[in-house]
C-alpha cells in the first residue's frame, strides 16, 4: 500500500490476501480455509457444550456436496461429536435450515484429519453454507491453523448460539465441506460394425456396437436394444 498522504511508518503497508485455488475437472476436491499444519494444541469447550463453525461459499453452483472435513487433535475424554451443515437463510444471512447432521460416536471420534460421509449428498444452488463442529463431551479437541492469512469466516457456537469468533483475525479451523462432481448418468451407442448402409443380408450375420459412458459415473448391468427394420425391439 503507497501513496498516503503524511505517511510516516511504512514498515507495515502491506495487505495479505489468499486466494484458494479449487479443480473443478478432479473427482472431488474440498472447500477449506485452513493450511497443511495445526498448532498441535486445538480447541475445546469447557463442560463440553460447544462448538465451532465455518462459513463456505461454493465458487460454483450447483455444487454438489458429500461430506464433510475435520481434524482432531486429541479426544483425551473419549467424546463424541456432531457435523452440521446449515443454510444461510438465517437472520442476517447467519446459519437458518439444518440441511445435515452426522453423529461420529466417541469410538470414532479419534484424532487425524477425518472425512465424514452426509447422510444424504447436498446440492447448493446459491449463497453460503455453515459447517459445524459440536462436541458431545468435554475434552476433545478440534486442531486450528494458526499461520496467516486468516478468512474472517470462523464461528464460535455455545449452548447452540451462533456468534463470530472472538479470536477469527488469528485463527482458522480444520473444517471444510468435500464436493464431488455432480453425477451425470449418461450411456449411449456411439457406432455399429458388421453392417453397411444398403446391404443385402442372406444369412445371420454378427452385428457389433460401441457403447460408451458417457457421464462420470460408473455404469453396469446395462441393456442395449436394437431393432432390425420394423421388426421387435430385442434387448441384450
Amino acid at each position: 500500500v503507497s501513496g498516503i498522504a503524511g505517511e510516516l511508518v511504512t514498515t507495515n503497508n502491506v495487505r495479505v490476501q489468499e486466494i484458494v485455488v479449487v479443480d473443478t475437472t478432479a473427482a472431488t476436491h474440498d472447500l477449506n480455509f485452513h493450511g497443511a499444519t495445526d498448532d498441535a494444541i486445538g480447541l475445546g469447550w469447557n463442560g463440553g457444550n460447544g462448538g465451532v463453525g465455518m462459513r463456505i461459499q461454493p465458487p460454483y453452483y450447483p455444487a454438489f456436496a458429500t461430506a464433510t472435513t475435520v481434524r482432531i487433535v486429541s479426544n483425551t475424554g473419549g467424546a463424541g461429536y456432531t457435523m452440521k451443515v446449515y443454510d444461510d437463510d438465517g437472520p442476517g444471512g447467519m446459519p437458518g435450515t439444518l440441511l445435515d447432521s452426522v453423529l461420529v460416536p466417541a469410538a470414532q471420534a479419534v484424532a487425524g484429519s477425518q472425512v465424514i460421509p452426509l447422510s444424504a449428498p447436498l446440492t447448493i444452488t446459491s449463497g453460503a453454507v455453515y459447517v459445524q463442529w459440536y462436541m458431545l463431551g468435554a475434552n476433545i479437541n478440534i486442531a486450528q491453523d494458526i499461520t496467516p492469512p486468516f478468512s474472517l469466516q470462523t464461528y464460535e457456537v455455545l449452548d447452540g448460539t451462533w456468534a463470530e469468533y472472538r479470536d477469527r483475525e488469528s485463527v482458522d479451523f480444520f473444517l471444510g465441506l468435500r464436493l464431488a462432481q455432480v453425477p451425470v448418468l449418461d450411456l449411449g451407442c456411439t457406432g455399429f460394425f458388421g453392417l453397411t448402409a444398403g446391404q443385402d443380408i442372406g444369412s445371420q450375420t454378427a452385428v457389433r456396437v460401441w457403447v460408451n459412458n458417457l457421464g462420470n459415473q460408473p455404469v453396469s448391468n446395462y441393456a442395449v436394444n436394437y431393432r432390425f427394420g420394423t421388426g421387435p425391439v430385442t434387448s441384450q
